[in-house]
């Protein structure tokens, strides 16, 4: 089934303030600058206060003012990837959350979802300190959603997951040992900039696992012992998979044949790899409440492949050889045409936040990247990567980085213009990670820390050769 053209799943979120949060006449008499008509509900225990809010283009949305049980727990809120410290301490003192309900009116699981963010972000106010997206547990800030909500595209499967890590005994050595202590459940974020919360591991992960797949209709996906070299490109591997599960390509229980070079990968449900797993492993995902058996597959490799002991054949799950880390030249994972196609509109209409964010650091000289689609004999394209040497909203000049396959007359070196209509992804990399259409988080450390840009950029030999550094 097509997940993510063919569902209706009702989208909830809040919006997080201090104290007794806003007063709703106040409020809702606002939102008339969003072209959002109001009209009052019946607030039944522990509501506040109720509304019905109607949009012509974002559909209808059921809002309701509630005072929360308790805190929200500093270590889930240190590593989520769109929070920087300050937002960490005044979420610690929110009390109140504005919850919102959207009827998915347009059936697109990512679509819909924007949809969502956009109520959110018209119910800020001056004591509003972040969102939360129910589905994926992530959190949003007023930066973060501005910056998401300054385009068209759809959101990114990267939007609606959550991204969890169960770290191993402390006293673990090498991965593949008993993790029968395992016991603590973080977000793995994205990167690592100062300022921001920071997942540094310690200690090998045992269970890397996402949330907000089932939630959607789908199903989670489950990793065991990721090696350090796996973490590198578990982001954009697990956006790969996520979006064959929106499609209908992958389903429990079957294989995908989801990268170049690489074996099939085994979706094998919880409950068959419970009974088939030996004792050590399963002692790596402790789920003693069952809650996250259901609607979740293990990642393994594919069941054609046995291994044997003492001449027997074993059916206990096999690990997959990308989850020790990345082939020479890095993991070329396979997409499928409209998932090319949704990435490419994404870079597309972000392409004025990549002017704005290569301004802004130009300084630095960091590289830009652009992927470009070229026609090929036969009538195909094929996508290539340029450096990009001027840039504007028209598009980028610059030389090309890749060898062609098939682009005749390009070869690895040469200059071309092209307009951005051909753009298929950019990214610009940075020493605090990379800034890509799906992941802004970046920018604002790279505005707020320009000084330890230049101390790093001053004193650091990178792989990025001399123009990685501050101009002289």
């Amino acid at each position: 089934m097509d997940i993510a053209l063919h569902n209706r799943v009702p989208c909830r979120g809040a919006v997080l303030f201090h104290g007794a949060g806003p007063e709703g006449p106040h409020l809702l008499a606002g939102l008339a600058r969003h072209r959002i008509e109001v009209a009052a509900v019946a607030a039944r225990p522990p509501m506040r206060w109720a509304a019905e809010l109607r949009h012509r283009e974002w559909g209808r949305a059921l809002v309701a003012c509630e005072s929360l049980a308790g805190p929200l727990p500093r270590e889930s809120l240190l590593v989520q990837p769109r929070l920087r410290r300050e937002h960490v301490d005044a979420l610690l003192g929110v009390a109140t959350a504005l919850q919102v309900q959207t009827d998915a009116p347009t059936g697109n699981v990512l679509r819909d979802r924007k949809l969502l963010l956009r109520f959110l972000d018209a119910l800020f106010d001056d004591g509003s300190i972040a969102a939360i997206d129910h589905l994926s547990g992530a959190f949003w800030t007023r930066d973060a959603l501005l910056a998401e909500l300054s385009h068209d595209a759809d959101l990114d499967v990267d939007g609606i997951l959550s991204v969890h890590a169960v770290l191993a005994d402390p006293g673990l050595e090498h991965a593949g040992e008993r993790a029968d202590r395992a016991r603590d459940d973080w977000m793995l974020p994205h990167f690592a900039v100062p300022g921001f919360g920071i997942w540094k591991p310690g200690r090998s992960i045992a269970w890397l696992h996402t949330h907000g797949l089932a939630a959607v209709g789908a199903f989670d996906l489950d990793v065991l012992e990721p090696a350090r070299a796996f973490l590198g490109e578990v982001t954009g591997f697990l956006r790969a998979l996520g979006y064959a599960i929106l499609e209908g390509l992958a389903e429990p229980g079957g294989t995908l044949d989801f990268a170049y070079r690489m074996p099939p990968l085994r979706l094998l449900p919880v409950a068959e790899f419970v009974r088939r797993a030996a004792p050590r492993t399963l002692a790596m995902r402790p789920d003693p409440d069952g809650s996250h058996a259901a609607g979740r597959v293990v990642l393994c490799a594919d069941p054609r492949r046995r291994l044997r002991r003492g001449g027997r054949r074993t059916q206990e799950p096999l690990r997959h050889p990308l989850f020790d880390g990345p082939p020479p030249g890095g993991t070329v994972l396979r997409l499928s045409r409209r998932t090319h196609e949704q990435l490419a509109d994404r870079a597309r209409c972000t392409w004025r936040l990549l002017c704005e964010v290569a301004a802004e650091v130009e300084e630095f000289r960091f590289p830009v990247l652009a992927q470009a689609a070229l026609p090929v004999p036969g009538g195909s394209t094929e996508a290539l990567w340029f450096r990009v040497r001027e840039l504007d909203e028209a598009g980028f000049a610059g030389e090309l980085l890749d060898r062609p396959l098939s682009a005749r007359g390009l070869r690895e070196g040469d200059r071309r213009r092209l307009d951005v209509a051909n753009v298929t992804g950019w990214e610009v990399l940075t020493p605090f990670g990379a800034v890509e259409p799906h992941a802004f988080e970046v920018r604002h450390a790279l505005r707020e820390n320009r000084a330890e840009l230049r101390r790093i950029c001053a004193a650091t030999l990178t792989d990025f050769g001399p123009e990685f550094g501050p101009q002289a």
